[in-house]
């Protein structure tokens, strides 16, 4: 396995790699940072839009472990939420 590993100032910890000629990517990451980036996502606020692969990591993961919390965000996620995605086209037609 060829991997790469990022350690964030947040406190969070980053895998990436290649195995078998598959990516692979695993994350450990302060609930609390996860919590707020959703809660400004969920929220529109154009400040938390460069967190949106965050997002798409969060409502695509397989947990290897699970209080729960998990579930309840990828549910969040889950219809794309409006207001994001009015923020989202409405900054596209803007350009």
């Amino acid at each position: 396995m060829e991997a790469l590993v990022d350690a964030l100032d947040d406190g969070s910890l980053w895998l990436r790699g290649w195995s078998g000629g598959l990516p692979i990517e695993a994350g450990w990451q302060p609930l609390a940072v996860i919590e707020a980036d959703l809660h400004g996502l969920l929220a529109a606020d154009p400040a938390y839009l460069p967190r949106l692969v965050m997002a798409w990591t969060v409502r695509h993961a397989l947990p290897l472990v699970s209080g729960g919390q998990l579930g309840h965000w990828q549910a969040a996620l889950t219809p794309y939420p409006e207001a994001l995605r009015q923020r989202l086209v409405g900054a596209e037609l803007a350009r």
